[in-house]
């Protein structure tokens, strides 16, 4: 064990006596000479410490710092050797070895990215580099310093000094690393002086000079100067070929990935893409699973997303979408690489771009998602740059797109608080942010902040496109929103600032349709016509001339919006709004009771495929109801009942169909069913129509009315042939009635109706009652519910009655009142109906007459 602690803690010597001064100190020189710079450090830090007294005691001490400098610098750790070889210089001062410490020194800040530091300290005259006396120039160690002042001077553009070292250190004898380096630098200082000829003559045994020397680093500088030379003269290829010499596998990787980066961009630049992106794939055949892949890759992605951006627009929908998933297929595995490779943030920057002009040509929203996604990751990912910038401002797009308003501004907010800097920059402007934010809000309604946001795009860019475009975006949803004369407000600025502005037609078109919200419809019509003289081939033309015709039929001159209405038909007979202008049509020839034409103008309607086509379905299948309406109301219930099934087997086959308008064909078609006048109505065609009401959802809005008419239905087969009564009719018809009644969405009518209904059955069921008492019981509530409408009881707040039922349930009050024998009551509640309804009075005066006589008579 003994044996072993001695053996890791060092050599053991037993006493200073027994060691050999100069051999130690030798050994330890010697060391240092071979590179072994942390054993010479270790060696001449154990000489002191033994011969502290020696001659060479001073030298050792200070070799020992100068051996633990050149260790950190083989390490990279050139902060740590910058101080040393600064303690070595100052305390050190007088040695012949001061001068390489200053060396070391700046070396080190040159690393370091201190070039002017390093020059400051070599020009410095107790260096005494560029004087002309200053001693023996084959001194290896004094032509190292005037190449690194030659180097450091080309970095710090101090170039005349840099040429004067370089020129003091030519027709030296030198050992085969110094002569390369020096020609290396030579060859450099004539290719900024412009002589590419002579510089290529200087490079052509360069690469031979640096094969000479051990490792590779010399051989990469080497072919990398060589390249930059070919490109000055013009050759491409010969530079790619120098380029590509250091892709050998047995170079370090360093160096390899700076020969991919340099061969990639050489490859992006100097060639056509076609070209480039054959001469990728056959490196990443030829390096598969090596780590410099990524560069490779990424460079792939790049080139065919350019491939992307050159196509014409219109062959990017044929053709675009196969080359974004060929770019993504790279980019993804760039992606899946994660820390391993330094293209991380770029790669989901491309991803993210891909998946944008993809949803742009198919939109999706998985599409959309991917964008955002890959935009977020590389705003994280990438470094402060206009790429992030650019990143968080898609984000904050994509987030647009799938109207997350609030996470939009919080993008387009932070983005202008992150890069002030950036205000002007043609990549993403923050004019254009402004713009998009004002969108975000309104977007969330909030227009106060959206009119703040346009305030601040017009004042710190008067001069751009997107403030105008951004008062015409905020005054269009104050039209929709605030008070029509506060959006006119705005759009008369927009009007009054922009005078020569490209969004003036629409903004003039705002201020005819705020007239249009506050009905004054003459204005509208004014506003129109006006602008319709000024714009006569604006894309809006067709939506000016329809908004004119439907404001013009709100006006005293109303006569004049048929003509409108069919004029813009003839004109724009595919526009979008076409359908709307053909319902009015058919809606007009409906309220003058022209049915005929009518229904022919809703036939057109729902016939015409070209408009089947722009999506107007509703109105399409709202025009096949009112077609069956007009129908019925010509008396064409056949040819209604045709129309009203066709239309719900078109419905029952179509996966997004409004579910209000097939509840409305199913009542529609049960109510023309159960109308329909006799002869040839059957028992078996109300049982149809009562198939048809119970079609109807029970959430719809129609339910109510249904259950009543299901309750009519089985109200009038309660009576069959002969008189005879089916008293489960009965039940059926007040189980409905009565659903019908408290349902929380029926309205003042229907109620009614029901009201009427259960009075009606309570009263058939009366006829069948054996017990006298329980007759009169039943006639009792069946006068209860007839004048629990005629006294409006049942009405809510805010509800007009409705005249015919309160006339029926009147009269009804009247017979019920009669039957059970109370004159005086039936009476009165005539004398009522003669108030409410004075046109009738001559009907009820008769009936008041025989009530009183009979009123006489009972008294006597």
């Amino acid at each position: 064990m003994l044996l072993v602690a001695l053996f890791v803690s060092g050599t053991v010597y037993p006493n200073a006596q027994e060691l050999d001064e100069k051999a130690m100190f030798e050994a330890a020189v010697k060391a240092l000479q071979d590179g072994f710079f942390r054993r010479a450090e270790q060696d001449f830090s154990e000489f002191v410490r033994h011969f502290p007294q020696s001659e060479h005691a001073t030298d050792a001490g200070m070799l020992e710092l100068h051996a633990r400098a050149e260790a950190l610098l083989n390490e990279d750790a050139y902060l740590e050797a910058s101080g040393i070889f600064e303690l070595i210089s100052k305390k050190y001062a007088s040695s012949p070895r001061a001068r390489d410490a200053v060396f070391g020194y700046a070396w080190c800040q040159f690393k370091l990215g201190e070039s002017r530091k390093a020059f400051e300290r070599l020009i410095q005259p107790d260096v005494r580099l560029l004087k002309s006396e200053e001693g023996n120039l084959g001194d290896a160690r004094m032509v190292r310093g005037l190449l690194l002042l030659a180097e450091v001077a080309l970095a710090t553009q101090e170039t005349a000094i840099g040429e004067a070292a370089l020129k003091r250190a030519l027709g030296v004898a030198l050992p085969p690393a110094l002569t390369w380096q020096r020609q290396f630098l030579t060859v450099r200082y004539q290719l900024l002086k412009g002589e590419v000829e002579v510089a290529s003559q200087s490079a052509s045994n360069l690469l031979s000079l640096a094969r000479m020397l051990p490792g590779s680093r010399s051989v990469a500088e080497s072919a990398f100067l060589q390249a930059d030379v070919f490109l000055r003269q013009s050759n491409v290829v010969e530079a790619l070929g120098a380029l590509e010499l250091n892709l050998a596998t047995n170079f370090p990787s360093a160096q390899r990935r700076t020969a991919m980066l340099r061969t990639t961009d050489l490859l992006k630049t100097a060639f056509k893409p076609e070209d480039a992106l054959q001469r990728l794939g056959t490196l990443l055949k030829a390096f598969a699973g090596d780590t410099v892949l990524d560069v490779a890759q990424m460079a792939v992605g790049e080139l065919l997303m350019r491939r992307f951006y050159s196509l014409a627009v219109e062959a990017r929908a044929a053709d675009g979408t196969n080359i974004l998933v060929q770019a993504r297929s790279h980019l993804s595995l760039l992606v899946l690489q994660g820390a391993r490779t330094d293209f991380l943030g770029q790669a989901y920057f491309c991803l993210g771009w891909s998946w944008w002009e993809e949803n742009l040509l198919v939109p999706s929203v998985d599409r959309a998602r991917g964008a955002g996604t890959n935009f977020e990751l590389a705003a994280r990912n990438l470094p402060r740059s206009t790429e992030q910038m650019v990143a968080r401002f898609k984000l904050a797009d994509t987030l647009m797109l799938s109207s997350d308003y609030s996470g939009a501004v919080s993008n387009y907010a932070r983005l202008l608080a992150d890069y002030p800097e950036w205000a002007e920059s043609k990549h993403a402007p923050h004019d254009q942010v402004l713009y998009q934010m004002a969108r975000a809000w309104v977007g969330l309604r909030d227009l106060g902040r959206a009119r703040a946001v346009s305030k601040q795009l017009t004042e710190r860019f008067p001069k751009s496109g997107f403030g105008e475009r951004c008062l015409l975006l905020v005054a269009q949803e104050m039209n929709r929103q605030s008070p029509a004369v506060e959006a006119r407000e705005v759009f008369d600025q927009l009007i009054r600032t922009f005078p020569g502005s490209g969004v003036l037609p629409e903004a003039r078109l705002g201020v005819a349709h705020s007239f249009e919200r506050e009905e004054r419809w003459a204005d509208a019509v004014r506003e129109y016509a006006s602008w319709l003289s000024a714009y006569t081939n604006h894309a809006s033309v067709p939506f000016a001339e329809y908004h004119r015709a439907s404001a013009n039929s709100r006006t005293d001159a109303s006569s004049n919006s048929f003509y409108l209405f069919t004029n813009f038909l003839a004109r724009f007979p595919n526009h979008e709004l076409a359908p709307l202008a053909q319902n009015w049509v058919g809606d007009y020839f409906y309220e003058k009771g022209d049915f005929v034409p009518a229904e022919e103008s809703y036939v057109r309607l729902y016939s015409n495929t070209n408009w089947a086509a722009l999506g107007s379905l509703d109105v399409l299948y709202r025009a096949r109801l009112m077609a069956a309406r007009s129908s019925i109301m010509r008396q064409g219930y056949k040819q209604a009942k045709d129309q009203l099934t066709t239309l719900i087997n078109l419905l029952n086959s179509q996966t997004n169909a409004p579910p209000n308008v097939i509840d409305e064909a199913w009542f529609l078609l049960g109510d023309t069913i159960r109308t329909e006048p006799e002869p040839g109505r059957s028992a078996e065609d109300m049982q149809e129509s009562i198939n048809a009401f119970k079609r109807i959802s029970d959430t719809s809005d129609l339910a109510p009315r249904a259950w009543g008419a299901i309750a009519g239905c089985h109200l009038a087969l309660a009576v069959g042939p002969g008189g005879v009564i089916n008293t489960n009719r009965y039940h059926d018809a007040l189980a409905f009635f009565q659903k019908s009644l408290v349902a929380p969405n029926s309205d003042i009518e229907t109620r009614s109706l029901a009201d009427y209904g259960i009075g009606t059955v309570l009263l058939g069921i009366s006829e069948v009652v054996v017990e006298a008492r329980d007759r009169n019981r039943l006639q009792e509530e069946a006068l209860g519910r007839f004048l629990r409408v005629f006294y409006q009881k049942n009405r809510l707040p805010g509800e007009t009655p409705i005249p015919y039922l309160l006339e029926q349930c009147g009269i009804k009050a009247v017979e019920t009142a009669q039957v059970l024998g109370r004159m005086n009551e039936a009476a009165n509640v005539t004398r009522r109906l003669m108030d409410l309804f004075p046109p009738l009075k001559p009907k009820f005066q008769a009936r008041l007459e025989a009530l009183e006589q009979q009123q006489a008579e009972n008294k006597k």
